[in-house]
């Protein structure tokens, strides 16, 4: 995992830790088996703008697979994150460039993020306002990259988003009057958006356990979810 700062060029940086992207790359980037009905096309459609709301562990395990395939995410605005977390969702943290908090910034350093980055996580922030939100969605569109959304709170729905996942219920198994072990993670999950995802769904996510959590108590495993 990569942070920058900003007193240098964030282009420069980023230029330094990514190869430019090719033109010729697949218009669905892959997500986890467990996620892919959530999205009525199978994965994450380039282009798109989606809102994650509700859960870190659904934000870190929608963006798992592709990092793990070779693709760049880059995270801005979410100084608060827990990547033991995103560890155990799978991500490849050596895939991941982070700027935490850019303050006033954070339309910038999304934006050249999304330049060079193949997805994009940023924090729902006081300084998004509606008008920054439609530049940064026009350009993810632009450049065929996928901008992704991320509140654990309760959001509104957002201008230019294409299809918003909003975890509604956890729950864990395997323990038994409240000794032993986590052996799963299932998350209920509502989904709606435009055109094919119109349709509101509600679906329940079986998310398999990374081995340190599955073998973890369940004090030390509610700390890094």
């Amino acid at each position: 995992m990569s942070s920058l700062s900003l007193p240098r060029s964030t282009h420069q940086q980023l230029g330094e830790l990514v190869r430019p992207a090719t033109a010729n790359l697949p218009d669905i980037v892959a997500v986890p088996p467990a996620l892919q009905a959530c999205f009525p096309w199978g994965g994450l459609r380039r282009g798109d703008t989606i809102m994650v709301s509700g859960s870190t562990t659904l934000t870190f395990t929608t963006v798992a697979k592709a990092t793990q395939t070779g693709l760049w995410c880059g995270i801005v605005g979410l100084p608060q994150l827990n990547f033991a977390a995103g560890e155990e969702a799978g991500v490849a943290l050596s895939r991941v460039v982070v700027v935490g908090n850019p303050a006033q910034h954070v339309a910038t350093v999304a934006a050249a993020l999304l330049d060079a980055l193949d997805i994009v996580i940023l924090g729902v922030v006081p300084e998004l306002n509606p008008k920054m939100l439609h530049k940064l969605s026009a350009r993810a569109r632009q450049r065929r990259k996928v901008l992704l959304l991320s509140t654990t709170d309760p959001a509104p729905a957002l201008p230019g988003v294409a299809l918003t996942l909003t975890a509604v219920r956890h729950r864990w198994h395997g323990l038994d009057n409240g000794f032993g072990y986590l052996l799963d993670h299932q998350i209920d999950v509502r989904t709606h958006g435009h055109g094919r995802a119109a349709q509101q769904r509600e679906l329940t996510l079986e998310l398999p356990l990374a081995p340190t959590l599955a073998t973890a108590p369940l004090t030390a495993a509610l700390q890094v979810l």
